[in-house]
């Protein structure tokens, strides 16, 4: 018991009352703010894993990855973004990766090496994907053609805060 009922008598006590009463309602803020996090993370890598084994199944049973699943799945990262709590310059970043990947893989698919569907798959996924900071091969390979660390983000998986690293390349005229 923190303080007398009497607040006359005790108004040290009702001030420390009040005070912890305040980090109370901040340590349950901070929690819900947890539990939202982990509910965003576990709905996000549910729609990703869903519509990647949708795509799978598709591809194995058809020979063909159809259009509305890969627009589904580049449409599907925006609110999953906003679910996650991205900064503006990371999503532009996951964007601008995406874009990149949909530009090298049609060459592949114009060369008859890769089907359509594969590529705009592929180019969906990878906005959905960061460079861990414990990756050293992804980030050797990045740094093998010209890419530099720019910055990081938290990412949170579950408990456990995960750093994924910004990397870019100048890319000449």
């Amino acid at each position: 018991k923190l303080y007398n009922k009497n607040p006359a008598s005790n108004k040290r006590g009702v001030r420390r009352a009040k005070r912890n009463d305040f980090y109370l309602k901040l340590d349950y803020k901070a929690e819900r703010e947890r539990k939202s996090s982990r509910i965003a993370m576990y709905l996000n890598l549910f729609i990703f894993g869903a519509l990647m084994i949708g795509a799978a199944m598709s591809d194995t049973l058809t020979m063909t990855i159809p259009n509305r699943l890969c627009a589904l799945l580049a449409v599907s990262f925006f609110p999953a973004a906003l679910l996650a709590q991205l900064p503006p310059a990371v999503l532009a970043a996951h964007l601008v990766s995406g874009l990149m990947v949909l530009a090298g893989t049609f060459l592949l698919f114009q060369f008859g090496w890769l089907g359509g569907g594969d590529a705009k798959l592929a180019a969906a996924a990878t906005m959905w994907l960061g460079v861990w900071e414990r990756n050293a091969r992804a980030i050797a390979f990045y740094e093998r053609w010209g890419f530099r660390i720019v910055g990081d983000h938290i990412f949170q998986l579950g408990a456990d805060a995960q750093r994924d690293l910004i990397m870019e390349r100048h890319v000449h005229p």
